[in-house]
């Protein structure tokens, strides 16, 4: 069976060789095509063959160099990993020795936790007892405002009544006064009133005594009268 032409194709013009050569050249034209084809892309892969073969040799001297550097750091590293390593040793040391620590710790922590939540329920009812308090302070400072109004008002009244009893005992102190005047007055009238009064006396009896010797005087005028008459 030939490549370049199907078999029903064949049958159909197997008596027409010009057909068939038409198509063996189609066939021949497409072949060369392709191949022209794929000698430039197998040119084209060759140059970039070369080129790419340029450059991996290019990397390979650039990372042959990159790897010498990294072996002459990785020594450096490697003897920075022993001491880092002997570090490590060290401290694993340290942290085997805080865990024993930390271990003989757990008893304290665990006292003490228990401490902060007694702490803790101690708060709260501290909390509690403030609030309650705060409750009462606050019910005493409405107590307290009250009377310090209160005191206010009556500290304003006190001060009225102040300056009221100032002026009682201004009046007071005048009273006083007069009322000492009045009593030496009292006394002076008194002395003068016992005077009078003596006085009085002793002309009660000076005329008590006049009337006596009027009347003995009329008896003896009328006895004569009587003795001249007979």
């Amino acid at each position: 069976m030939p490549l370049f032409i199907a078999d029903d194709d064949l049958a159909a013009h197997s008596s027409d060789a010009s057909y068939v050569a038409t198509k063996a050249d189609d066939f021949i034209r497409s072949l060369q095509a392709e191949l022209d084809s794929v000698r430039a892309a197998a040119d084209a892969a060759a140059i970039t063959a070369e080129q790419t073969c340029s450059l991996l040799e290019h990397k390979f001297l650039s990372l042959s160099a990159d790897s010498s550097k990294v072996q002459s750091e990785n020594a450096q590293l490697q003897s920075s990993l022993d001491d880092r390593l002997s570090q490590l040793a060290h401290l694993q040391a340290q942290k085997h020795e805080l865990h024993l620590h930390s271990i003989g710790k757990d008893g304290e922590i665990e006292r003490l936790t228990m401490e902060m939540s007694e702490l803790h329920k101690s708060k709260s009812q501290l909390i509690e007892l403030l609030e309650q308090k705060d409750l009462e302070i606050s019910e005493k400072n409405a107590t307290i405002t009250s009377y310090l109004d209160k005191i206010v008002n009556l500290t304003d009244r006190a001060a009225h009544k102040e300056a009221r009893l100032a002026e009682i005992e201004a009046e007071l102190s005048r009273s006083q006064g007069n009322c000492a005047r009045l009593s030496q007055e009292k006394e002076l009238i008194q002395r003068h009133n016992v005077w009078l009064n003596d006085e009085l006396t002793s002309k009660v009896d000076e005329l008590i005594e006049l009337r006596k010797n009027h009347v003995d005087l009329e008896e003896d005028v009328s006895a004569k009268l009587a003795d001249v008459s007979n």
